[in-house]
């Protein structure tokens, strides 16, 4: 793949523009081509130095926006400067993409100004700023392979085509895109970054086309860790400390109620001895993690149709018995359902079985959510997809991505943890190979299901660190004190 070579001749400016450079000790990305850096608890009217940066908390001085807790990409800034390098020219866009802009000339910094636009606003109208040396524009529903013009691009839904990451509803600046052209228009280089804060790149050429898009330092995020890396992940020296992991916000529930099948159940498959063995399952290691009372409601053998029907393959009664009630819940039912060679198969259906009572996976999924829902209203429900790369899983992996979206629009406090997602699908999560090694007659042992538990551990955090505000009266939240 082509890399990042090219000067930033698009943006016609220097490192040393405004005779001055930036005190602080910034990392950049491709050799100081394009500067990409954490300015977390910084001052802006240092970062002179053309680039893209982040922050988190504290907010760095001169900001023009104050701390916004809910969200965790908190605010970007856009550094370039004039041909002769004697302008700099800041541009700040928050997370509901209202843009700012001010400039440093000879006289030092002028005030802040808002536009009256939002980059979020129309896909149709694009904004230029600096008399087109810079665009600032929203790709919603265009196709990337077409923007060609140096600048920085947001979208929201419907997702522009041949993006690198997928649609995420968690997060209102769904994708950024960063466009460097050379001057002669012959190459072109794109840099995408989703909201955790991880990096993509690809490159155009007159004659080769566009290659295909490369993450980029793997693992690494530009809010979290103030880091940046070429395409072969190399790294550049900083004396820059780097930033502490998110916090595990799932420790914060007292109590968590677990519905689902034989996973949840710790079902250990091996012998003469084969059955649930819960000291064994995963929300019991999230009870070691967590030290909190992780309730383990699991049924072996259990669909979404029998939790909702009754019976033997039923948790539902203990879910509403006296003494159950919990502050949080965690659904994860598909593995039988999605079965078509077992008794246990429900057919998969359609959007349309939201709210019916078909006998349809869409149907019987929904009424779980409302019945839990039921028993505490405050309490906020985790619904996992499946990681496993089955393809049979896959329309069901978005039906509860779908009907989650839909509890959400309903206004009820339901939340994906996208296990199938492209983020966790690692070797840090769940393409860990001892979800291989471990794998025994369809079922894990102890060591399998106490990884799930070290990477749930983390999943249900960042959902929860990514949607703050929906967390933060889980001191108000009821439940009942196990005896």
């Amino acid at each position: 793949m082509v890399v990042f070579t090219a000067l930033l001749f698009a943006l016609c400016v220097a490192a040393g523009v405004c005779a001055e450079s930036a005190p602080q000790q910034i990392r950049t990305f491709e050799s100081g081509t394009l500067t990409i850096g954490d300015v977390t608890g910084l001052d802006l009217n240092d970062i002179r130095t053309p680039g893209f940066y982040v922050w988190g908390s504290p907010f760095p001085a001169h900001s023009p926006i104050s701390t916004d807790r809910s969200n965790p990409l908190y605010g970007t800034l856009i550094v370039t400067g004039n041909q002769q390098a004697s302008i700099v020219y800041q541009l700040v866009i928050d997370f509901r993409g209202n843009l700012y802009t001010r400039t440093c000339g000879v006289n030092g910094w002028e005030p802040w100004s808002q536009s009256e636009k939002r980059i979020t606003e129309s896909a149709q109208s694009i904004d230029t700023y600096q008399d087109g040396m810079f665009t600032i524009g929203d790709a919603t529903g265009l196709d990337l392979n077409d923007i060609k013009a140096s600048g920085f691009y947001t979208w929201a839904k419907p997702f522009p085509a041949h993006s690198p990451i997928p649609f995420d509803r968690s997060n209102p600046l769904y994708g950024a895109l960063i466009v460097v052209s050379r001057r002669d228009k012959t190459v072109t280089h794109q840099l995408v970054f989703d909201y955790r804060g991880n990096i993509y790149v690809r490159t155009w050429g007159a004659v080769e086309g566009w290659t295909t898009w490369t993450q980029a330092a793997r693992g690494k995020n530009v809010v979290q860790e103030a880091q940046a890396s070429t395409t072969e992940a190399q790294e550049a020296p900083s004396a820059a400390p780097a930033a502490p992991a998110r916090p595990l916000a799932a420790k914060a529930f007292a109590r968590v109620g677990c519905i689902g099948d034989s996973y949840t159940a710790g079902f250990i498959n091996i012998g003469s001895k084969a059955g649930s063995y819960p000291e064994c399952s995963w929300p019991h290691y999230m009870e070691a993690l967590t030290g909190s009372t992780w309730t383990n409601f699991g049924v072996g053998g259990s669909s979404c149709k029998s939790w909702i029907e009754g019976g033997r393959y039923s948790g539902l009664d203990r879910v509403r018995a006296e003494g159950n009630k919990c502050q949080a819940y965690v659904i994860g039912l598909m593995i039988n359902d999605s079965s078509p060679d077992k008794t246990t198969y429900v057919v998969l259906g359609t959007p349309a079985d939201i709210g019916t009572q078909n006998d349809s996976y869409y149907a019987y999924y929904y009424r779980l959510i409302l019945s839990v829902h039921e028993v505490n209203e405050l309490a906020p429900i985790f619904c996992n997809t499946c990681p496993k790369s089955l393809s049979r899983y896959t329309g069901y992996n978005e039906a509860v991505r779908t009907i989650v979206a839909y509890c959400q629009d309903q206004g009820l406090p339901v939340y994906l943890c996208d296990l199938a997602g492209e983020a966790y699908n690692t070797p840090a999560y769940y393409a860990n190979e001892v979800f291989t090694t471990d794998y025994i007659n369809g079922h894990y042992t102890a060591i399998g299901y106490e990884m799930m538990a070290e990477c749930y551990l983390r999943v249900m955090s960042d959902v929860m660190l990514d949607h703050i505000s929906g967390f933060q009266n889980i001191h108000l939240i009821p439940y009942d004190k196990p005896q």
